[in-house]
């Protein structure tokens, strides 16, 4: 990314000059890097032992999702309760606004909505999707 950066940085600067701007900051503009003091780096290390929390507290949560729709497919024969499971455990991995389980019925040769849940749940409830004709 550096080289791409660096081997556009000719025309960058010509178009930088053509609309009159200063190619460098003036002076007093010009500021000197920061020095972090202890303060600063010990308050770095906890955001970062914050957000490294997060990760693990997310990554478990997605962890013991998939390990409930794992135990409802190995407990449950019922397949619309197993679906409205699976899409609630889904829910909490996967962001979604709107979520449709379609099961194909080989018979008729298309599939229906087995459960649909979120903002358009309403409009799809009710439509029907088919195979594609080979």
């Amino acid at each position: 990314m550096v080289k791409l950066f660096i081997s556009h940085l000719p025309r960058f600067e010509a178009q930088i000059a053509a609309v009159g701007l200063p190619q460098q900051l003036p002076p007093h503009e010009a500021h000197e890097p920061l020095a972090l003091t202890e303060v600063d780096m010990a308050q770095t290390r906890e955001r970062g032992a914050y957000m490294a929390y997060d990760q693990i507290k997310s990554a478990h949560q997605e962890v013991y999702a998939l390990y409930e729709i794992a135990r409802t497919f190995g407990s449950s024969l019922n397949v619309r309760n197993t679906v409205e499971v699976l899409v609630d455990k889904v829910g909490h991995v996967v962001t979604f606004d709107t979520c449709v389980v379609y099961l194909y019925d080989e018979a008729k040769g298309y599939a229906t909505p087995a459960h649909v849940a979120g903002r358009n749940a309403q409009l799809l409830a009710t439509r029907c999707i088919a195979r594609e004709k080979e």
